[in-house]
């Protein structure tokens, strides 16, 4: 009988470096429009954006300036309590 160890062939190159998570990249400004951490890639908050920029006039090209507008900081509140 042999005393082989097995290990799991998708491990095999990775056995020892595994690496800490980073956390995820924080949207400051929106964090303090709220009062608690929001991070970029927040389901809710990537929808509220989509939903407000398709209200938008597709001819108008100047950026959108979404923190400026009353309706949307009510609503992403309201969302995102």
């Amino acid at each position: 009988m042999s005393s082989y160890n097995w290990i799991n062939s998708r491990s095999r190159f990775t056995h020892g470096l595994n690496k800490p998570t980073e956390e995820p990249k924080v949207d400051e400004e929106v964090s303090h429009i709220v009062g608690k951490k929001i991070y970029a890639h927040d389901k809710r908050l990537l929808d509220l954006v989509v939903k407000f920029n398709r209200k938008r006039d597709p001819e108008d090209l100047s950026p959108s300036n979404l923190l400026k507008n009353p309706y949307f900081i009510e609503e992403l509140k309201e969302v995102l309590k």
